[in-house]
């Protein structure tokens, strides 16, 4: 997984970054 690229997203997008993240990471569980 692209750390990197995720951690530039959530930069650009806070708000929707993190709730995706965190929905993203709720799902794989």
């Amino acid at each position: 997984m692209a750390v990197g690229l995720g951690v530039d997203v959530l930069l650009e997008w806070e708000e929707a970054g993190v709730f995706m993240a965190g929905a993203f990471a709720l799902h794989r569980m």
